[in-house]
């Protein structure tokens, strides 16, 4: 490749080289404006996740926007679709004061290119123990029952392992809907517990009655597999 340190800027594509050099970040040669963008790849077609805060309001994802603001208008497209769309709850109480604190950890899931799951999760005292609260779980209509709300909640074990690997925690807790029984077998099956024991330990969230279930955080590990666990705090 030529030396491109002292080439002038191209009329045309805005980028240093030579006229009769083509340009080797968008493939653009001599005065014309044809392009010739470089060779696409293709995305990874594997489910990943991007775990962000508020502490990446300085870390950029592009020229104007930081990475903080482009998956935390992304993971609020995903809440809208699932929680204001599909179960009519009321935006003032799906959004609330922990969005922004740099305490709460979120997750956006991806299958490609494609947000398909979100969650988050952070730092709480639960009967007097200190927990991770996770919360906002959900994944996308048209992306369930493929096991990607069971891939989402082992990268966010590992991530709390991870995160908080200086605190004692006594486990991991969820707060589910009463009538979600769906939901409440699938954690059942995976070692989570109901706090509590039954309905009647029922409260509000978001103007709808939850139940709390938790499971206990292996103290030492690398890769967490949901499903085994030790006895978690009682009550809720």
């Amino acid at each position: 490749m030529a030396d491109m340190s002292d080439a002038p800027i191209c009329p045309s594509c805005l980028h240093p080289h030579y006229p009769d050099v083509r340009c080797h970040i968008c493939g653009h040669k001599g005065k014309g404006n044809s392009f010739r963008l470089p060779k696409f790849l293709g995305s990874d077609h594997r489910l990943h996740f991007e775990n962000f805060n508020s502490a990446n309001s300085n870390v950029s994802w592009s020229e104007s926007v930081s990475r903080w603001q482009a998956l935390s208008n992304l993971a609020r497209i995903i809440r809208r679709d699932v929680f204001v769309t599909d179960l009519h709850i009321p935006e003032n109480l799906e959004f609330d004061e922990h969005e922004n604190f740099e305490s709460t950890r979120h997750t956006i899931g991806f299958l490609g290119d494609a947000p398909v799951c979100y969650a988050r999760w952070r730092l709480a005292e639960v009967s007097g123990s200190t927990c991770a609260l996770l919360d906002r779980i959900c994944v996308k209509q048209g992306y369930r029952m493929r096991g990607i709300a069971t891939s989402a909640l082992q990268h966010i074990m590992q991530d709390v392992m991870a995160t908080a690997s200086g605190t004692p925690l006594a486990g991991l807790v969820t707060n589910v809907p009463v009538d979600a029984q769906e939901v409440r077998v699938k954690l059942s099956t995976h070692s989570f517990t109901q706090m509590g024991g039954d309905a009647t330990n029922a409260f509000l969230e978001r103007g709808v009655p939850h139940v709390a279930y938790c499971i206990a955080l292996p103290a030492a590990q690398t890769n967490v597999a949901v499903g085994s666990a030790a006895q978690p705090p009682t009550g809720p």
